[in-house]
Formats: structure tokens, sequence, C-alpha cells
């Protein structure tokens, strides 16, 4: 009678060993599932924190006074000023020139490109600052019109806003 009494105990003992084993399995998939979803919702976080500086450096170029075109004081929306860019862009490779606009831009690289009527696309780089080691880039191009006050001809071209994170 012992011995059967034993090996019912014994059984019992196995099966909540199971149960205990399963019970922790099901829980450690659980556990890994909730923290990817968790993960996942960080990365998308940071997407959208990453896209909404980019968006915000472009607002800024576009707002430059140091860029805009402007006719009897009347400012005139996306449109770059040639005679400010070609002098913006001599500044830009100034140590003085990082200093003050990198609490504007950030880690970015600020590119106009003069695509129509020229034979070859001139380009003019008024500020970079790459991330060291940057994972991710998001690149903006905005369509411009470029006016030259002294010939008084409009070209067209595009200003290139990459963001560094």
């Amino acid at each position: 009678m012992k011995t059967t009494k034993r090996k019912k105990s014994q059984v019992q003992i196995g099966e909540t060993v199971a149960v205990l084993a399963v019970f922790f399995i099901i829980l450690i998939i659980a556990a890994v599932f909730y923290f990817n979803l968790g993960r996942g919702s960080i990365i998308k976080e940071q997407e959208g924190e990453v896209l909404s500086r980019s968006t915000s450096v472009v607002q800024r170029v576009l707002a430059l006074p140091e860029l805009q075109c402007s006719r009897n004081n009347i400012i005139e929306s996306s449109c770059v000023d040639i005679a400010k860019l070609e002098k913006s862009a001599t500044i830009s490779s100034d140590p003085q020139f990082f200093k003050f606009y990198y609490d504007l831009f950030g880690f970015s690289k600020i590119t106009v490109y003069v695509v129509y009527p020229k034979s070859q696309v001139e380009n003019y780089i008024l500020y970079e600052n790459k991330f060291p080691g940057y994972k991710n880039k998001i690149q903006t191009d905005i369509p411009v019109t470029i006016n030259s006050p002294a010939e008084n001809k409009n070209y067209f071209g595009y200003i290139s806003v990459e963001t560094y994170s």
C-alpha cells in the first residue's frame, strides 16, 4: 500500500513539475513578444522624431533671410536670391558659421542646386555638419525659384536638406 501511495505522489509531483514547466515556457514566450512590441514602438517613435527634426530644418532653411527673394519689401515664397546664395556659400567655409547656425540646423547638409536653364547643374553648399558614425540619413528636396536680380532672370532649382542621426 505504501508503494502505491508513493507512486501516486511521484506521479502527482511529476505532473506538477510538467505544468510549471509549460507555464514558465508560455510566460517566457509572452515576455519576449511583449518586449519586441515595446522595442518596435520605440523605434517608430525615434523615426517620427527624426522626421520631425528634418521637417523643422527644411522650414528654417526656407525662412532664412540670407536666401529669401524680395521685391519692394515683399518676400516671395520658395524663392532664393542667387546673389545672396553665392555670398552665403562663401561664408559657409568660415568656422564661425558653424557656431552661429548649429542651433538651427544641427547635424545636416544643406545644398542648393541650380538646374534650369543652366547648361550644367551648379550647386552651392550652405551648411555641412555630418554626425560622426551616423546610422540614418533623411534627404528632403524642395523645388525653388532662383532669382538673379542682376540679369533680371529666374532659374529653377531645388534645395536638398540631408538630416543625419
